[in-house]
């Protein structure tokens, strides 16, 4: 059991018991497979690399939530953060929780977990919260420091050397080289919490997207709305200046994922992501710019996946949604054209997530 004793202030401290000690070393040693880290004495992180191999992975998640589950007998809970499998399920009595991978979480499923997560450690002094995500520890990272903002709500001198245990684990994975849009939805996060902005339940409309600044290359866009893919643009050649019109207007609530996506050069040669943006337009504050009601949300360069960094992509480089709350005229032409946007082909490379990957029980 782990230890008790009052510090200087009065508040009850529990600290690592030798159990917990040695789990936590002997998973430390480990090169592959399944590993445990505490990030603090009550919150635990099991991760596993994608490239891990399926009977290494099956062999080191029995060990590994046997050993947990000594440690700390019933006082544990697990929260599943990347796609649900049969396995971890009843291994761990996983909570499935997951969403993609190279994603930010939706906000509300955000905002579930971290009250979920204070909840369960209200109920018991000796409880412990288990975030597990199978390939790579971005998902938990994201989860780690949004319980560590929501913490600091409530927070006491106690727990001052955890929050800073949550952010030094969640630096190590969304640093510098972090994705931009886990961020801005880290940002969301806290401004909610402090009550900066608030929910605004109403849809917005999209008009059109406007690329600035990239290098003449055939691309499309893509769309999506909770992950589901609701638009696709023709392929265009990029110039100082594109202008993707949306046809009359988009309306989009919610989580919202843009994909630009470099079309393929010949038939047998792949297309590739140029770069990706997540948004949620319950969380976005407007300003209208002119009297039909349009704002612009203006992406730059640092602020999109997969190019803040990139040096071969011009510095200048911007995104703007032109958007309203309100759909706009729409013309025989436009509703003729968004009839042909809808045959075009929308394949869904998140439609699978939901369904749970492996067959292994225990």
């Amino acid at each position: 059991k782990s230890n008790k004793y009052n510090n200087e202030a009065g508040y009850e401290v529990y600290t690592i018991s030798e159990d917990q000690l040695r789990l936590k070393q002997k998973m430390k040693d480990r090169k592959e497979g399944v590993q445990v880290e505490y990030v603090t004495s009550r919150l635990i992180v099991v991760s596993c690399t994608a490239e891990t191999s399926e009977r290494k992975f099956v062999e080191s998640l029995l060990t590994a939530s046997q050993q947990i589950q000594k440690a700390h007998n019933k006082h544990i809970k697990v929260w599943n953060v990347s796609q649900r499998r049969h396995d971890i399920s009843s291994s761990l009595d996983a909570i499935a929780f997951g969403w993609p991978a190279e994603t930010a979480p939706p906000l509300e499923k955000l905002c579930t977990i971290c009250k979920n997560l204070d909840q369960w450690m209200l109920e018991h002094p000796l409880n412990v919260a288990v975030i597990f995500c199978k390939g790579g520890l971005e998902r938990c990272a994201v989860v780690v420091n949004a319980f560590m903002r929501y913490n600091a709500i409530s927070a006491t001198d106690d727990s001052v050397e955890d929050r800073f245990s949550m952010q030094r684990f969640s630096e190590r994975f969304l640093g510098p080289d972090g994705p931009p849009s886990y961020k801005r939805y880290l940002g969301y996060f806290s401004s909610l919490l402090s009550g900066r902005i608030s929910v605004n339940a109403e849809p917005l409309f999209l008009h059109y997207i406007i690329l600035n600044f990239f290098e003449p290359i055939n691309v499309f866009l893509k769309i999506y709305e909770r992950l589901v893919p609701v638009y696709q643009s023709r392929t265009v050649t990029l110039k100082d200046a594109s202008k993707f019109e949306m046809d009359g207007s988009l309306k989009l609530r919610g989580d919202i994922f843009f994909k630009c996506i470099v079309a393929a050069s010949s038939p047998g040669s792949a297309s590739r992501c140029l770069f990706t943006c997540q948004l949620n337009t319950c969380a976005l504050e407007l300003q209208p710019i002119n009297s039909e009601g349009y704002s612009v949300v203006r992406l730059h360069k640092e602020e999109l996946d997969l190019i803040f960094n990139d040096k071969k992509i011009d510095n200048r480089v911007t995104v703007e949604l032109v958007v309203s709350h309100t759909s706009g005229p729409t013309t025989i032409a436009s509703a003729a054209l968004q009839s042909v946007h809808s045959l075009l082909p929308r394949n869904n490379s998140y439609e699978t997530f939901e369904v749970a990957q492996g067959e292994h029980f225990f």
